[in-house]
């Protein structure tokens, strides 16, 4: 097993190189005539005492040296003039697969990445069902590990990295950072949850931003503490114009920032052809909306409802992807460019059966579901709608006419209107009854309306 963090693998490798050593420090020059045999690249190194094998993974080239690391030394407990044993083999890279998707769940090799945007290469190697990451750099950065295959719902980790994730930056002696910032409790959960399925959230660094005249800082710690934050990772500063608080979770390992940020990219750009996966369509959006997303209700002065969904972004081919990803949902908008502020808004105007599809994307206890439903119950449709309620999946013209007490006339028409709107269909009978059944669309309608 792949320890979470760690330089060992405890399989043992079969052996293309042996040599026979003794220890005189950290520092191993490897003669001239095997360094001809292993040229450039990643090697998987085999230190053998009487306490045991310990195996690392490093980057060699020609004229280097291979050099122990700490963890390593300890555990075997190296002392010089120590006779050693070492196995060198090379290391096979993980290859990507064909395709995201297998089965039910999403691969994470699919988006590996050769090198680091620094340009220094990536080690990947798989085992059993997870995925370990290094990278040869000054001072020996941390590798990653983490599991291979995750449920669908990764997609709205990703949603939520494409709106609230901090940029890939490089910073001197750190790297880069995988971060996400919000001020929802709900939402930070979720995204601590949602990374729960692939690495360890103990990693995470939390730093709260707080108004100095709020008073309930001790409550967001220890919020964070239950949700698998370490006391120790978690800080605060003080800042006026935050209103209460923000939450900034942080990781800082290059390789970790990297590949999420590949795989949000893949995901987004996959997301804008046709036809794609339903549930990562709807995971993504998920994340990217509760987000980003902002909802609209109000009456013009026409007395006309009108429900306005609005995304804002910097980056012009971000909100161009938006607008393709939303179009899979029947939501269609336009694209403006903010004359105050370097933005671009996507605006989209929707009716009741956008109404309808939207509302499966947010959360029922979300704002914009919310508001979302106070526009659906205000809008004229709804009175139709609300009949669904009483229908059942298959039902006749006259146990219609039975359970609301109205006439034919009536019920021919809310049938008629129904009927045109794809709610129901007429199916056969038996006994010259005129007979329907709700429509998967009508069935979507019904679920939504029952919870209003």
């Amino acid at each position: 097993m792949i320890q979470n963090g760690g330089l060992f693998i405890n399989s043992k490798p079969q052996i293309c190189m042996k040599l026979k050593l003794v220890y005189k420090g950290n520092r191993i020059w490897v003669p001239a005539q095997i360094q001809n045999k292993i040229n450039n690249g990643f090697l998987e190194i085999g230190i053998t005492t009487n306490i045991g094998t310990k195996f690392f993974v490093t980057y060699f080239t020609k004229g280097r040296r291979i050099i122990i690391p700490k963890k390593c030394r300890e555990a075997l407990q190296l002392k010089k003039g120590q006779i050693i044993t070492m196995h060198i083999k090379k290391v096979e890279a993980a290859q990507k697969p064909t395709k995201m998707l297998n089965g039910n769940s999403i691969d994470l090799l699919y988006f590996l990445i050769q090198k680091t945007m620094s340009g220094f290469p990536i080690c990947c190697r798989c085992y059993k069902n997870n995925i370990f990451l290094w990278y040869p750099a000054k001072g020996r950065p941390k590798e990653i590990v983490f599991n291979r295959y995750v449920s669908k719902s990764f997609a709205k980790l990703l949603g939520y990295l494409q709106a609230e994730g901090g940029k890939t930056i490089l910073k001197r002696r750190r790297g880069r950072e995988f971060s996400f910032t919000n001020k929802s409790l709900t939402i930070i959960s979720d995204f601590l949850q949602l990374s729960k399925t692939f690495i360890d959230i103990s990693l995470f660094n939390a730093t709260i931003s707080i108004n100095p005249k709020f008073n309930q800082v001790k409550k967001v710690k220890s919020f964070l503490i239950k949700l698998g934050i370490p006391n120790k990772n978690i800080f605060t500063r003080k800042i006026e114009r935050v209103k209460e608080f923000t939450i900034k979770l942080w990781v800082t390992n290059s390789l970790l920032a990297e590949f999420c940020y590949n795989a949000m990219n893949e995901i987004r750009r996959y997301l804008t052809k046709s036809n794609p996966d339903k549930d990562i369509l709807k995971f993504f959006l998920q994340g990217l909306l509760l987000g980003d997303g902002n909802v609209y209700c109000y009456r013009d002065k026409n007395n006309s409802l009108n429900v306005r969904l609005q995304i804002f972004e910097s980056n012009e081919q971000y909100i161009k992807d938006y607008e393709k990803i939303l179009s899979h949902v029947n939501i269609k908008g336009k694209i403006k460019k903010s004359k105050a502020r370097n933005l671009f808004i996507l605006t989209s105007y929707l009716n009741w059966r956008s109404l309808i599809e939207i509302m499966q994307i947010f959360p029922k206890d979300s704002k914009q579901f919310n508001i979302l439903a106070y526009a659906l119950k205000s809008h004229r449709k709804y009175r139709v709608l609300s009949y669904l309620n009483i229908m059942n999946s298959k039902f006749t013209t006259l146990e219609l006419q039975n359970s609301i007490r109205r006439n034919g006339y009536f019920i021919m028409r809310l049938l008629k209107s129904m009927e045109k709107s794809g709610i129901v269909r007429r199916v056969s009978g038996k006994n010259n009854q005129e007979c329907w059944e709700l429509t998967d669309f009508g069935k979507t309608i019904k679920n939504i309306v029952s919870i209003l």
